[in-house]
């Protein structure tokens, strides 16, 4: 799966999470797995809302993390990648 700048990632309804401190805790009860999110992971998650596109959750991580627009937009494409890779996001239609 390839994300583009202007894609709309979007979350499976059914996949349980939890915001801790600065990490975050990510279930799928389905599969029994639970996946635990470093501070940038678990700010992506939390910007995956349907509405944002892949864009505009790097251009917020730019701002939060104090990184530059391309590494921002690297991190993210990755982490959605893995997400994909692990079916915790949904197929828009």
């Amino acid at each position: 799966m390839t994300f583009g700048s202007e894609d709309v990632p979007l979350k499976r309804a059914d996949i349980l999470w939890k915001q801790l401190e600065e990490t975050a805790l990510v279930v799928d009860q389905d599969e029994g797995e639970l996946l635990e999110l470093n501070p940038v992971a678990a700010e992506i998650w939390r910007l995956i809302d349907g509405k944002r596109t892949v864009g505009a959750i790097a251009s917020e991580i730019c701002g939060a993390f104090d990184v530059g627009e391309r590494r921002a937009n690297r991190d993210v494409v990755k982490f959605l990648k893995k997400l994909a890779s692990l079916e915790y996001l949904e197929e828009r239609r």
